[in-house]
């Protein structure tokens, strides 16, 4: 027995000589990795440049730094836009004036901008150090990409920039900072009369409304893009192909007069945006804001009713889908479910509407009831010529009277309004709709 006792006691000294061992050797390694952390910092202090070694240019997060850099892109575009090629010699680099041979009357070609009228900032990279930050930035024009490298200097708020080819744009994008690639001391850039950094920092709905900006810009000027930054299962769903895209942005009068609120100032790229925000014919009503996981959503409302729903990854870096109806999205759906009978008509009698606002009689088509397709409209075809010639171009539904028969049947007398404002006249309408499971549903109304 006492030898039992004698084995605890020695495992137990041991047990506790192994973790007071590694106590000590934790202890040791923390002190030295603070110690090479306290080195680390102090040689960054003495050595800024190097303070970016071991990093790669990555896409900035920060609204504000992208906005920020798309103002001086804008500055840089509108002086050519106004011949101004002595603020156009102050904004570059004086090693990329040097090595091209660069004046006041080759400006323009040397960096090929000449006459570019419109341009979205497609892309912006960061590599920040102390007090001095590069960028390697695309935009699309509608004379194809163009590529800038971008530098702040925050100690003089200045910055200056090249034009760079797209090999180039890569190989900054791609490459990992080594001792090589930095001097110790950070760049520095000279103030001028032209090259302060033009810093922006927007509110939450101005956010908002430069994304619902930036969707009808590219619609109408670079439909492709436009195009592509649809959700996958909305784009396959709602348009099949670029050219039926197309058709609908070009028979978009709802979208047409977004765009051109949005532009209606010719002297710069991007202030059109103010008036935009003022318009009270085509503007941005509602929007709202909400982090999800791996993204942020922004859901802007226009004036017509029309739905955007924005999946934000970074910066101008979205998927988008542009309405409630052509497939369910998760807010929706939980707003259906947490609604009312009659609170689910309304959501559902919205979604017909916006289908003929959209000239998306297919869809309206699809929720008619069999029966009465049956008796009335028994081709697509009868159906969309009677509702190009019975609802407006733009409808605005008013919702008057609600009932209920048979249970599952509801009700609801509509006045129909002319939102395009075109005539003062209005139309009444009785829909009759059966709820279905989930959020299905079939209606009918009186012709």
């Amino acid at each position: 027995m006492k030898n039992l006792k004698y084995i605890i006691l020695i495992v137990v000294v041991l047990i506790i000589i192994i973790i007071v061992s590694l106590l000590l050797i934790l202890n040791i390694n923390e002190s030295k990795s603070l110690e090479e952390q306290q080195n680390d910092y102090l040689d960054v202090i003495n050595n800024p440049g190097y303070s970016i070694i071991g990093l790669k240019p990555e896409i900035t997060k920060l609204d504000s730094v992208y906005f920020s850099i798309d103002a001086c892109i804008e500055k840089m575009l509108t002086n050519a836009k106004l011949n101004n090629n002595e603020a156009i010699l102050n904004l570059i680099t004086k090693e990329k004036i040097e090595e091209n041979h660069i004046t006041k009357e080759n400006v323009q070609n040397k960096l090929g901008i000449i006459n570019i009228k419109t341009y979205k900032t497609k892309e912006v990279y960061e590599l920040v150090g102390t007090n001095y930050a590069s960028y390697y930035v695309r935009i699309i024009t509608e004379k194809g990409n163009i590529y800038f490298n971008i530098n702040w200097d925050m100690k003089t708020s200045s910055f200056d920039l090249n034009v760079i080819n797209k090999e180039e744009f890569e190989q900054y994008i791609n490459k990992t900072i080594g001792e090589k690639d930095v001097q110790s001391k950070e760049k520095s850039i000279e103030r001028n009369s032209y090259n302060s950094i033009p810093y922006k920092h927007l509110e939450e709905m101005d956010v908002a409304k430069k994304y619902l900006l930036d969707y009808v810009n590219n619609a109408v000027n670079f439909p492709e893009e436009a195009y592509n930054s649809l959700d996958e299962e909305y784009k396959k769903a709602k348009f099949g192909s670029i050219n039926n895209f197309k058709q609908f942005v070009q028979n978009n009068t709802r979208l047409q007069k977004l765009y051109k609120s949005a532009n209606s100032n010719p002297e710069n790229y991007t202030s059109g945006i103010e008036y935009f925000i003022s318009q009270d014919e085509a503007k941005l009503e509602q929007y709202s804001r909400k982090e999800k996981e791996g993204y942020t959503e922004y859901i802007c409302i226009d004036t017509f009713g029309n739905y955007y729903t924005f999946k934000v990854t970074a910066p101008m870096q979205y998927t988008l889908i542009l309405d409630t109806y052509t497939i369910n999205i998760p807010e929706f759906t939980e707003k259906y479910k947490a609604s009312n009978e009659q609170e689910k008509v309304i959501l559902n009698l919205n979604k017909f509407m916006l289908a003929i606002n959209d000239k998306d009689y297919k869809y309206a088509y699809s929720v008619l009831a069999d029966s009465f397709k049956e008796k009335n409209f028994k081709t697509y075809e009868s159906f969309e010529n009677y509702a190009k010639t019975n609802f407006f171009s733009e409808n605005k539904f008013e919702y008057t009277k609600f009932g209920s028969e048979a249970g599952t049947y509801y009700t609801y007398t509509v006045k129909i309004e002319d939102n395009s404002k075109v005539s003062k006249n209005n139309i009444t309408k009785t829909f009759i709709m059966l709820l279905e499971e989930g959020t299905n549903f079939k209606l009918s109304f009186n012709i």
